[in-house]
């Protein structure tokens, strides 16, 4: 689970308390968050404007959700923008009740690092645009 910590890790830990525990932002206050479980969900290829599910390997507890997809051999890190007139781009995941869903916009999927705020990982131009990736989906069970 060391790698799934350290991902997570990385996730809430900017500018939380510096106690070696793990924290979440809610409500503009760091709180802490202990984690009870770990899953990771392999969604498959994904392509542009497409919904997914999967169910919550924990039911109903509560979770964190966090998608990822590999571009040139390395995983991105979820983003999402809208741009008026154009539509949603790139992808998210969220829960809702025992479900977790994933939603692709429908201009790309991840893009040049001047178009969004992630490394770019080899894409240089926009004719390289991802529009369909490998997708995976780390799952954080929180205690009750």
């Amino acid at each position: 689970m060391s790698k799934a910590r350290d991902t997570l890790d990385a996730l809430t830990r900017t500018n939380a308390p510096d106690d070696g525990k793990t924290y979440v932002r809610q409500y503009d206050q760091w709180q802490q968050a202990p984690i009870t479980g770990y899953a990771l969900l392999d969604f498959g290829t994904i392509g542009l404007g497409t919904t997914y599910t999967r169910s919550n390997p924990f039911g109903t507890a509560p979770v964190i959700v966090m998608a990822e997809i590999a571009v040139n051999g390395t995983w991105l890190r979820e983003y999402w923008i809208y741009v008026t007139g154009s539509g949603g781009y790139g992808y998210r995941c969220n829960v809702d009740g025992d479900t977790i869903y994933l939603r692709t916009g429908i201009g790309y999927l991840s893009s040049t690092s001047t178009n969004i705020a992630t490394p770019h990982v080899g894409i240089t131009t926009a004719t390289d645009d991802v529009k369909f990736a490998s997708c995976r989906v780390h799952v954080w069970r929180l205690a009750d």
